[in-house]
Parts: structure tokens; sequence; C-alpha cells
């Protein structure tokens, strides 16, 4: 059986969710014997991190994760102005 494992030292929240995608894909393969269609998406929170004020839910590392599973759903997609001009500058001069 697969396990969650951290990617490296201080890793305490186990980043690597090899058993997580397994069960999200099992889950998939059951329901698709049972007759439903195939899942397109699965979107799930991460409640990690500590909380950002006292008696708080938040978190500093809550976040959402999407798991993508038929690539045909998307639509395109947002590359940041930063991202784009760091780019620029790393590889543009190699031509």
């Amino acid at each position: 059986m697969p396990k969650n494992e951290p990617f490296g030292k201080g890793d305490i929240y186990y980043k690597k969710r090899m058993l997580d995608c397994t069960v999200m894909n099992s889950v998939d393969a059951l329901e698709q014997l049972s007759g439903a269609e195939p899942i397109d998406l699965i979107r799930a929170p991460f409640m990690e991190g500590d909380p950002l004020y006292d008696g708080g839910a938040f978190t500093d590392k809550m976040h959402i994760q999407l798991c993508v599973k038929n690539p045909a759903i998307i639509k395109g997609v947002f590359i940041p102005e930063q991202l784009i001009a760091r780019w620029h500058r790393k590889y543009a001069k190699r031509k």
C-alpha cells in the first residue's frame, strides 16, 4: 500500500501524497464500475500550518489543491506577469 511521505527534512505535512492519490484514483475507479461517469477534477482543502491568529481556523499553509484527471477540461491558463518577465530574463538571451 502506498504511503504519504515527506519530500525531505522538515516536511511535517507529508507532501508526497502517494496514498491520497491512490485513494482518489480508487474512488474514481469504483464509481465507474457502478456506472458513473469518470471524475474530471478533484478539489480538496488542505488544512496545514499554524493558526494566523488566536482562536482562528485560518492557517499560514491552508490551501486548496486541484487534481485534473481530464486535461480536456482546461480551457486556458493564467501566467502571472512576474513569471513571464523572469522567463524572458533567463531564457530569451540564449537564442
